[in-house]
């Protein structure tokens, strides 16, 4: 497993979360 790909990876988790977020508040 190569680290660039697994920082990758966790960024793209990042942002998934982030936007996840984003979404709630418009919802609430």
């Amino acid at each position: 497993m190569e680290l660039s790909g697994f920082r990758r990876r966790m960024s793209g988790i990042e942002t998934t979360l982030d936007q996840a977020l984003a979404d709630q508040e418009k919802l609430f």
